[in-house]
Order: structure tokens, then sequence, then C-alpha cells
């Protein structure tokens, strides 16, 4: 078996397992880490079925081993700049690059709420709809989008892709409320964005499967499109600032006011990002308040003269 069709079988096992406790294999995991992945889950596979003490636990052990793809910032920084730059992406790469900002700041919660409508709008992009043509596809069109045969070089490997995210989507993402594993967790998109419950649905674990599914997707609209990386580029330079700044944002070795500044520029790299053209300001509110009192006082003072 060559090194191809071995990762496609480890892949499509590791996914199978790991669907149950919401996750699949990272596209991106190599070496060591990637086998013993694949050995937990074919333990996890012959064990059967697990209590709900022992889901969490398993639950915790999965994201241990996802920690370094998706924590990291040289892969968070990759997968960025790959993002912005592939159709349907790039049609909300501004909200997946706010995302990882917030997660670098440890604002999960945020990071969630940037993600989870980037989901659905990417979904209606790769179907073809726009807002105002015809009624919005439903959720089992746009799904089965995912899956439609598309004539590409790496084909076993493309419908791979499309099928672990199709399954993630209706599982989890996705999935009626009614039918949900809400012992798992609360990341499903209806009982978010139309806040069914208070549940914790932004966990920093639930913050990296969103940018599992992000990744996986990317690799597959890669495929897709023919935009291939075999190696993390060293000499790219939209890459490196944002792997350096992740790495600030880490240390807390930046301040709020060039925090911003750099956030801006990043930001408006993207082609349906609207820049806020009159931020409120402090400084001219306090102006103003203060052209306010003297409007008064010299009101008053004329009164007292007359």
């Amino acid at each position: 078996m060559d090194s191809n069709q071995e990762f496609i079988v480890k892949f499509k096992l590791m996914s199978e397992v790991l669907m149950d406790y919401g996750w699949f294999a990272s596209p991106y995991m190599m070496g060591l880490d990637f086998d013993s992945l694949h050995t937990f889950c074919q333990a996890l596979k012959e064990q059967g079925k697990v209590s709900d003490v022992d889901k969490k636990d398993i639950q915790d052990r999965v994201n241990d081993y996802m920690l370094d793809v998706m924590f990291h910032p040289n892969y968070r920084a990759f997968y960025m700049i790959r993002g912005k730059d592939l159709p349907h992406i790039q049609e909300f790469s501004h909200h997946l690059e706010r995302a990882v900002i917030h997660y670098y700041k440890q604002d999960y919660l945020s990071c969630v709420l940037c993600l989870l409508p980037a989901v659905e709008g990417l979904l209606l992009s790769l179907y073809g709809w726009q807002y105002g043509e015809s009624r919005k596809p439903s959720q089992k069109e746009l799904i089965g989008k995912i899956t439609e045969r598309v004539d590409v070089r790496f084909t076993e490997r493309y419908e791979m892709y499309a099928l672990t995210v199709s399954s993630f989507l209706e599982k989890w993402i996705l999935s009626d409320t009614r039918q949900a594993d809400f012992d798992v967790s609360f990341l499903n998109r209806h009982y978010v964005l139309h806040g069914m419950g208070q549940g914790n649905f932004y966990a920093a674990s639930d913050c990296h499967r969103l940018f599992l599914l992000f990744d996986l997707l990317i690799e597959m609209l890669s495929i897709r499109y023919e935009k291939y990386y075999g190696l993390i580029p060293s000499d790219n330079f939209n890459l490196n600032i944002r792997r350096e700044y992740y790495i600030a944002l880490m240390n807390g070795s930046m301040t709020q006011k060039d925090m911003v500044a750099f956030e801006k520029t990043l930001m408006n790299e993207h082609k349906n990002f609207h820049e806020e053209k009159n931020p409120p300001n402090w400084t001219n509110l306090e102006l103003k308040h203060m052209l306010k009192m003297m409007e008064i006082f010299e009101s008053r003072n004329r009164i007292k003269r007359e």
C-alpha cells in the first residue's frame, strides 16, 4: 500500500470513529501524531459503546491530539492565507480572519459567533445561490451539493473530504436540535444563532472543531481548484506576518492601539470586509460635550447681561 492510499484508509477509519464525538481526522496532521490518533481510534472501535463519562474523557483526549494543528500559529496562518485565495471560502474569509484573532485573544465566544454564519454562507456560495434570486435552498440541498461528483485530479481524496464535511454538518453543526447530542457539544447552528439555551457552545475545543471544519473545506476546495501546497511555505509574507501577530497576541506584547491598527490592515485585505468609516471616538465625544457646556454657559451669561 502506497503512502497516499495508507493515508486515505487511516483518515476514513479515524473520521468514522471520531464523528460520534464531534470530531474527524485532521487533513494536515502528520507523522507520529497521526499514527497515535489512528491507534487510539482503532482501540475505540474495538471497545464499542461507551458511557457518557467515558465519552467526555474521549472528547478531551481527541482535543489534546488535535491541539498542535489547531492551536499552532503557523498552521492557523497557513490555512488563513489559503482560505482568502480560494473561491467560496474567500467570500467569508474576513469572518475566518476575525475568528482566528479572537481565538488567540482567548475570546472563544466571539470566535464561534464569527465562524458559524460563515459556514452557512460558504455552503450557499458553493450551491451558487445569491440573496434575492430565489428561495434559499434547504439544508438538505446545501449538504447534498457538497457530495456532488466533481471532475478533479485526486478524486478519491476529494470525495473522502466531501463526505466527511457533509457527515459532520448533518450530524453536528446543522442537525435538527431535536436529534442533537448535546451531551457531547452545544455547537449547533440553530441552538447558537437562535438563542435556544445557555449551554456552553464556546469552549476552546468548539473553536477547534470549527477550525477543523474550515481546514477540511480548504483542503477539499484546494483539490477542486488545483491550488496545492506540499509544505507550509516559509517565504510567504502574508503567512509570516500573521504567524508573528498571533504569537504577539499570545504573549500579550502589543498595546491596544497597535492591535487595532494592525488588525485593520489584515481585515482590509478581504474583498468583502466593510471597514467602519466613522467609528465612535471618545475624544470627539468629550469635545462635543465640552462645546455643548460652553454653549450653555454662554447662554446663561447672555440672559444675565440682558
